[in-house]
């Protein structure tokens, strides 16, 4: 599990974060896309624990442009320009890949029919 000052407000517990991670490993999961990075301590996780996973993880651009509404409560969540993505610095980032874009128009046809 990643380090516990990873584990902010709005990220995975660990008990998400184990649930995800044995479900991958019990579907044999090769590959996975993320809504909603943060500060990546899902792919992370993810990728730390299953050396064969690619992650494909989408957040919302710097400049916070969505098509639908975004209720005030989440706000605090947005990326920020300040905000480095917890996996950046790990041999693990090499099977991240970021995307940003808003999932409400994001072209998501690249990724269709993959098996896992």
């Amino acid at each position: 599990m990643p380090p516990q000052g990873f584990l902010v407000d709005g990220t995975q517990n660990v008990e998400g974060l184990c649930s995800l991670v044995a479900l991958s490993q019990l579907l044999g999961t090769h590959s996975v896309f993320e809504f909603g990075t943060f500060t990546g301590v899902t792919a992370l996780t993810l990728a730390v624990n299953m050396p064969q996973l690619v992650v494909h993880t989408l957040d919302l651009p710097l400049d916070r442009m969505s098509v639908l509404e975004i209720e005030n409560s989440d706000r605090s969540y947005m990326p920020l320009r300040s905000r480095q993505r917890v996996f950046e610095s790990r041999l693990e980032a090499a099977r991240i890949t970021q995307h940003e874009g808003d999932s409400a128009k994001f072209n998501f046809a690249a990724f269709g029919q993959k098996s896992i």
